[in-house]
């Protein structure tokens, strides 16, 4: 930074009150960046940290914020000359600051400031809990045993972060304090240091009274792999309290016991989903091949979640080699028929294995069920002898045989079959339309359960938009929402936008057909409360306007003025900048707009922004143009005359507001008047609207 102290000081002193210097954080960050790159001395830093006090606390939040984003230890000493004169709020998040830097350099400056008491003891022992250094422990323990309890949790899990044996005497005497959450915490800095000497304390804590406390036991043990530890926790299987045994059955399984083979099967039986998901996790981890029968006989029996996180784990034990592909179609012999029918829903997701043959074979089994399983994947993986006739029979005349067709496809989970299936809804009755819109959710909900969505394109996609279309608005908003929430799994935008160009292809904008559609997508996007399924809506459309035809381009910025979509003007100063002058006329027109009705979501920057794009354009050697720049750029001047900034001069960002402010009165006074059509009163013709009745002349 150029000149010395006193330089900087008269700097900061000057601006202290100046609304600008208030509004743009911006350059205080730059002078304490610039101070601290060139010269961090203590003088400077008491100037910055005088000047920092001035702003109020939200501004504060701003630029420590920032600090901590940046992750840069060159702001440590100014940040530690904050915490000496800074208010307690803004002491937290400065301290939150010093963690997530992670520079154990200031730990002697931390305790220092915590030994003088003039911050709350618990956010410097967090944070000295978060460095993890070595230097702490000695006050750490001097804290141990503080009357507030707040205070020794803190110490506690500050001793646990560290990790290093020298206070586990102290720790190990917490386990008898009367307060359950000191024992818990205490608990789980042990099982953080690892010492074994703790382990018999730890076995002891299994058989505490409180179910909080013996969960959080179960989690410590599982950092040793002690065979005593092991037996304990077999033995606290028994214990009475689910959420103890699932721990039981997530640390034995981390450990990888296969003295725990039997507690893993027998806790697939549990009630329990959370235990379930452990014991499945559990046995995939295990070259046993009792763990995979077991797997493998609970595929069907298991809800759906449970399901696909069997199958999941199956797929990993092969591909790590604990199992093989050959045992699964061994199993296709099995005697028992669900066992055989379970193997199929595993083929099923094994992509890189071609099982149609076998699968065909399968067919033929004697069981009914393993048929139409076998059948059913046979659907899923594409194939067309099995999917054309089902697809064959969505257009019979036989309504039954529609819906049995209907019902088959919505159980492939294969996305190919979306596209016959919507063409079939645009025949049908409402009813039928609504079993086909549950038949395509079905598809759906499987289909991403089991994240293989890079199947599924854009213009595939764009299809499913067409069910809003092809139901007429029939159906309740409920439907209407489960059929944004399919299309929510894509790129909305993308889709919408490729849909909205398939309608100018087919000239439906003639009849004016896809503009009320479009409206009505509005309206049942507003109607749900779902605001961004509408943002991205006339984000399409805004993209969709590149199309070179002005009839089209003017249909569609009247449906986004007529829908109000007014809270984002990027994407609008974006195309500004690359369209031709019809279109800029018109951008100018929604931005003039864009400010009347949402002014109060904007702030200075916004405005700095908007104007500095416009202006660009107002020497434009079209009239029409120029004209409509500058009533856009009139109306967000408004921010500033509401601020009483119109005289003010905004350097560094090449706006002038007074030369603006005369360059729209010149303007108005050449542009006549005109009357309103509801008070009859003359206002200016630039002005566009009646201020009195609010609505366009």
């Amino acid at each position: 930074m150029e000149g010395n102290e006193e330089d900087i000081s008269k700097r900061i002193k000057k601006k202290k009150n100046d609304l600008l210097y208030n509004l743009d954080l911006r350059k205080l960050e730059k002078e304490i960046n610039e101070a601290i790159e060139t010269d961090s001395n203590d003088e400077i830093l008491e100037v910055l940290g005088e000047s920092f006090r001035q702003i109020k606390s939200n501004d504060k939040s701003y630029i420590i914020k920032n600090i901590r984003k940046s992750g840069n230890n060159k702001y440590l000493p100014f940040l530690l000359r904050l915490l000496e004169i800074e208010t307690i709020l803004t002491q937290e998040e400065i301290l939150e600051t010093i963690g997530k830097i992670g520079d154990s350099s200031v730990v002697p400056s931390l305790i220092e400031i915590l030994n003088r008491g003039i911050t709350r003891s618990v956010w410097i022992i967090k944070t000295l809990g978060e460095l993890q250094d070595s230097r702490s422990i000695p006050i750490l323990l001097d804290n141990l045993y503080d009357n507030k309890d707040k205070a020794r949790i803190e110490v506690i899990d500050a001793l646990g972060s560290i990790g290093i044996s020298e206070p586990i005497d102290q720790l190990i005497d917490l386990l008898k304090d009367e307060d359950e959450a000191i024992k818990i915490r205490t608990i789980k800095s042990i099982g953080k240091i690892s010492d074994s000497r703790t382990i018999p304390y730890l076995i002891e804590m299994l058989d505490d009274t409180s179910d909080e406390v013996r969960e959080a036991t179960v989690l410590a043990l599982g950092n040793f792999s002690d065979s005593k530890v092991i037996e304990a926790l077999i033995n606290a299987y028994k214990d009475k309290n689910p959420h103890v045994r699932s721990n039981v059955v997530e640390i034995l399984g981390e450990l990888k016991t296969k003295k725990a083979l039997n507690i893993f099967i027998q806790a697939l039986n549990e009630e329990m989903s959370f235990i379930h998901l452990n014991a499945v996790k559990a046995l995939g981890e295990l070259d046993e091949p009792k763990a995979t029968h077991s797997l493998i006989n609970r595929i069907v029996d298991a809800d759906g979640e449970i399901n696909f996180h069997i199958v999941r784990t199956l797929i990993k034990k092969m591909n790590k080699n604990l199992t093989s592909i050959d045992y699964f179609l061994s199993l296709l012999k099995d005697e028992s028929w669900e066992i055989r029918r379970n193997v199929i829903i595993l083929l099923s997701f094994l992509d890189t294995y071609d099982s149609k043959n076998i699968l065909r074979e399968m067919l033929k089994d004697q069981n009914s069920d393993v048929q139409k399983e076998a059948e059913r994947v046979l659907g899923k993986l594409g194939d067309k002898e099995i999917l054309e006739p089902y697809i064959k029979d969505l257009s019979s005349k036989d309504g039954n045989i529609r819906k049995k067709a209907v019902k088959f496809l919505s159980k492939t989970s294969n996305p190919e079959v979306v596209k016959p299936l919507i063409e079939s809804a645009s025949k049908e009755e409402i009813k039928m339309k609504e079993l086909i819109l549950n038949a395509i959710m079905e598809i759906f909900n499987d289909y991403f359960s089991y994240e293989i969505q890079d199947k599924y394109n854009v213009k595939e996609s764009s299809d499913l938009i067409k069910l809003l279309f092809l139901f007429e608005w029939g159906l309740s908003d409920e439907i209407a929402w489960k059929i944004l929430e399919i299309v929510g799994k894509f790129d909305f935008r993308k889709s919408l936008q490729s849909y909205i160009k398939e309608l100018f292809k087919e000239g439906k904008f003639k009849d004016d057909t896809a503009r009320n559609l479009i409206y009505k997508l509005f309206e049942k996007c507003y109607r749900i409360g779902e605001f961004f399924f509408q943002e991205d809506l006339c984000l399409a459309i805004l993209d969709a306007i590149e199309i070179n035809d002005e009839t089209v381009q003017e249909e569609l910025f009247e449906v986004i003025k007529e829908v109000e979509c007014y809270s984002f003007y990027r994407p609008y100063l974006d195309l500004f900048e690359k369209s031709n002058d019809f279109l800029k006329i018109h951008i100018a027109s929604i931005l003039q707009r864009m400010y009347r009705e949402n002014q109060t979501n904007f702030d200075i920057y916004d405005c700095i922004e908007v104007i500095w794009v416009l202006q660009e354009h107002l020497e434009h050697n079209n009239p029409e143009v120029r004209r409509a720049v500058i009533i856009a750029i009139s109306a967000w001047l408004d921010y500033f005359d509401r601020l009483e900034l119109l005289d003010y001069q905004f350097e560094d960002t090449g706006i002038d507001i007074v030369k603006l402010k005369n360059i729209y009165e010149e303007e108005k006074s050449d542009s006549g008047k005109a009357i309103c059509k509801k008070c009859n009163e003359e206002v200016y013709a630039i002005k566009i609207f009646c201020d009195r009745c609010n609505i366009e002349l």
